[in-house]
């Protein structure tokens, strides 16, 4: 099993985005949030990711002042104590949590599992017999965070493998929608992991580690599918350390299409063995830091800064005053200077410091001032969001409208997006961006270049727009005040309102005339330097409550829907079956087929669309399976982060010709993309085809 072509990953359309994977973000881009280094003048920091800004370096103690001088007869004080001298180097600081890797090619991680998973899961669509997410009997293989382990920076994926045999595997792979392929010709995909312990025990059977990418395309203009590019390397069972994996994607090659990724990720595999091999044992496995070799140059951003400096020497001695009567006693030496904070890594400015703390209190004259305050609380971190350096960054719009890089104007760096379009006549024309990383709350700072004809009387206008909770709301209120000046950049906030439990679809641009206002000529604007601050990271605003009892005919089809359009699967509200009340959702099977392959199964879903239901909570589902219906069983799941993950889970054992009940609870992990599907999927394991009737009532949370 040392090539999973396209046969192997058969895998269902992922629709949506998922949220802000883009090739910029290199060299001196920042990454994670990662702690600042306490003040100190740094070391020069090695190469790393900066993250984004910590939390400030805790002020150096200042030099102490010089001391009083002794009253004299003028009562005049000490000549007041020269500075401090700065603080010894401090001990360069650690790269940020984003760390760059690749060494002299300084490239920015595509995803480096700082705070998360980052929408990776286990490929549920690679129903190979041997795909250890997908056994039945025992636990099958997990994926979890990790921030103890990592490479170059700690944050990892980490997954418990219950590897017993060869041809064996576990596929971890994330997605994007079909309407957001990525175009990675050129590249190479590197990857790092990290066997810590089991799988191969063999000496003569190593390891097999097989990075890979898939596209989405036509072959010869015929319909767009899935096809496989995967390099199989071997791992010597002695090898417990991170290992970096390599495979290249710069070209086509047979039907795939590196202009045309839909997938990407790695799989780990126990290899064919033979019949007299010792056989291979559960694993514990670290995954990390995939990038794009090619994507990129330069060194990465500065690491966090260096460690506390030595505190700054104390002043010199003020100058004695004459002997005489006692005066008013000098006044303390000026503070010395702090010693120099560490340099931090690229990351958005921290907060405006907090003024100074007051001097300790005044002691005996001549005594020296107090500990300088704590520095104030840092702000919101600033982030560029979009600086279009990089290309349009997924930005899109509608033909006739067109978007592309431009160096035509430019706020900063040398480009800009130019949004073309033609006479605009009591309408808008727009832009946007699928799965905006933008939690509600955020603060976008938006650039924007308006045409030098655009009227400022208020007949023409321009807005940023968001539109979340599953497509259902379109904001332009979080627009603040917006002056415009024609023929010149224009600066405004938009504030990203509440759109779970849905998340955000689009972010974007409008520019338009209100009927009868004068036409806009055909012309461009352009946009540059979208930046985001603050933002509450909380997938579980809210707890509500929901039941769904199926008592009314027909069942509403916008809300009650199958996954896809197979003939062999209908749906309706029935009273033959009900767990409570008289009706219950009747899923209707006619010849559903028998797997393929042996080991795998055949699967179909029927889900609630766009439930009102938040992370955290536990959705209740009863579901009748028939007395004659063993190889069939089920499994709750969840579609989240514009259907960049899913969670599925069902019963261990299930009652036929009887209800099952049985509890999920949704994931934990929900992004800003919020949730889009909580339903059932059945799965066929039989080995001739299935017909028959099962039911679905009371889902309730």
């Amino acid at each position: 099993m040392k090539n999973f072509g396209a046969k192997w990953l058969a895998l269902a359309t992922v629709v949506g985005a998922a949220g802000g994977l883009t090739l910029n973000g290199c060299g001196g881009d920042s990454g994670g949030t990662g702690t600042a280094g306490t003040t100190g003048t740094a070391g020069t920091s090695a190469g790393g990711r900066g993250g984004t800004t910590g939390s400030g370096g805790t002020t150096g103690s200042a030099g102490r002042g010089g001391t009083t001088g002794n009253a004299g007869t003028t009562g005049t004080g000490g000549t007041t104590g020269a500075a401090g001298a700065a603080g010894t180097t401090g001990t360069a600081g650690a790269g940020g949590s984003n760390m760059a890797v690749g060494g002299m090619t300084g490239c920015a991680p595509l995803d480096g599992f700082d705070t998360g998973l980052e929408g990776f899961a286990h490929n549920q669509y690679n129903t190979a017999p041997t795909n250890l997410f997908l056994i039945e009997g025992g636990a099958p293989a997990n994926l979890t965070f990790d921030g103890n382990n990592g490479s170059p920076a700690v944050g990892s994926m980490k997954t418990e493998s219950p590897f017993s045999d060869f041809k064996q595997f576990i596929d971890l792979q994330k997605g994007f929608a079909t309407t957001d392929l990525k175009n990675w010709t050129g590249f190479k995909l590197h990857v790092r992991v990290k066997i810590a312990s089991g799988l191969n025990t063999d000496a003569t059977q190593p390891n097999g580690i097989q990075p890979y990418a898939s596209s989405y395309n036509g072959v010869d203009g015929g319909t767009p599918g899935y096809h496989f590019k995967g390099n199989y390397q071997s791992s010597a069972i002695t090898n417990h350390d991170w290992t970096e994996y390599i495979v290249d994607i710069s070209a086509p090659s047979g039907d795939f299409d590196p202009s045309k990724i839909v997938n990407f990720g790695v799989l780990i595999q126990s290899g064919d063995g033979t019949t007299t091999a010792t056989k291979p044992t559960a694993a514990v496995i670290y995954v990390d830091s995939f990038w794009l070799e090619g994507s990129c140059t330069g060194t990465g951003t500065a690491g966090a800064g260096g460690t506390t400096g030595s505190a700054g020497a104390g002043g010199t001695t003020g100058t004695a005053g004459a002997s005489g009567t006692t005066g008013t006693a000098g006044a303390s030496g000026t503070t010395g200077a702090a010693g120099a904070s560490g340099t931090t890594g690229a990351a958005g400015a921290s907060g405006t410091t907090g003024a100074a703390g007051a001097g300790g209190t005044t002691g005996t004259a001549g005594a020296a001032g107090g500990t300088a305050g704590a520095g104030g609380t840092g702000g919101a971190a600033t982030t560029t969001l979009y600086d279009f350096e990089s290309g349009v960054q997924n930005w899109t719009t509608t033909a006739p409208t067109m978007v592309a890089q431009s160096t035509d104007q430019h706020l900063d760096g040398t480009q800009s997006l130019k949004v073309t379009y033609g006479v605009i006549d009591g309408t808008n024309i727009s832009t946007s961006v699928s799965g905006p990383p933008l939690w509600p709350g955020t603060v976008l700072t938006f650039h924007a270049y308006l045409p030098a004809g655009f009227d400022t009387t208020g007949t023409h206008y321009f807005q940023a727009f968001g539109q979340g909770n599953n497509y259902a709301t379109f904001d332009t209120n979080g627009n603040g005040t917006r002056t415009a000046t024609a023929g010149a950049w224009n600066s405004w906030t938009y504030t990203v309102p509440n759109m779970f439990p849905g998340g955000i679809q689009l972010l974007g641009f409008q520019l338009g005339d209100n009927t009868g206002a004068p036409t806009i000529a055909a012309g461009s604007v352009y946009l540059d330097n979208i930046t985001m601050s603050g933002g509450t990271v909380n997938c579980a605003l809210a707890t509500p409550t929901g039941s769904h009892t199926f008592e009314t005919s027909p069942l509403d089809g916008n809300v009650y829907k199958p996954d896809g359009t197979n003939a062999d699967t209908v749906l309706s509200q029935s009273t033959d079956q009900a767990s409570g009340g008289t009706g219950s959702w009747k899923v209707a099977f006619t010849a559903l087929p028998a797997p393929t392959t042996a080991g795998t199964a055949t699967s179909r879903r029927v889900f609630i669309a766009s439930p009102n239901i938040y992370c955290g909570q536990i959705a209740t589902f009863h579901v009748y399976l028939p007395a004659s219906s063993d190889g069939l069983g089920f499994q709750a799941f969840v579609q989240y982060n514009n259907y960049g993950k899913n969670s599925f889970v069902g019963p261990s054992t299930v009652t036929r010709g009887g209800f099952t009940t049985y509890a999920f609870t949704v994931p934990s992990d929900v992004g800003p993309g919020g949730i889009q599907q909580l339903g059932v999927q059945f799965n066929w394991t039989g080995s001739t085809t299935f017909t028959g009737n099962v039911y679905i009532d009371d889902i309730t949370w």
